[in-house]
């Protein structure tokens, strides 16, 4: 099993990342996961690479920690991750889930550090709230966006806008 922990740090070193490649390298290795399980996870992303930069190490955990809740918090189901450049300067990671969903008492909440959505052991998913904190300070490092909607006993989407690589 992957447990990716990168901690947000000023001194990371930067490249330009295959945001496509990249995560299809997390899907891809998270399938192995899914072998026997209802849930399956999708890519949808466009042929052509798409360059953002980070660090690598930091933007892979972005995407695990985000494919990993929705796999937790899905009983059964597809996990979309999509891919899109949306104008010349910027591009959207979504992750989108058929799971147990956040209500909307929680939603402002969901990015403080050590919240958990309370859940009276219905779930008994193991974390310590730190996942979507840590993902939230890495995409706002380097100046993206996260957003999420989300309708309990629907599902979750999260949506990353990223400034594409300009060099």
């Amino acid at each position: 099993v992957l447990h990716l922990t990168v901690n947000p740090s000023e001194d990371a070193p930067t490249e330009k990342v295959d945001i496509i490649a990249l995560t299809s390298q997390v899907v891809d290795a998270m399938q192995v996961r899914l072998n026997d399980s209802p849930i399956s996870i999708q890519l949808d992303a466009p042929e052509e690479a798409i360059a953002i930069d980070g660090n690598i190490s930091q933007i892979k955990s972005v995407i695990y920690n985000l494919i990993d809740n929705a796999i937790k918090y899905s009983i059964k189901g597809n996990v979309l991750v999509s891919i899109d450049k949306i104008n010349r300067r910027n591009m959207e990671l979504k992750v989108a889930d058929q799971g147990i969903g956040i209500s909307k008492a929680f939603q402002d909440k969901i990015f403080d550090q050590f919240f958990r959505v309370p859940s009276d052991n219905v779930h008994n998913v193991k974390g310590y709230g730190l996942g979507l904190h840590n993902v939230k300070q890495i995409v706002e490092q380097y100046d993206g966006k996260i957003t999420l909607k989300s309708e309990e006993g629907v599902g979750t989407v999260f949506t990353i806008k990223w400034p594409i690589s300009n060099g």
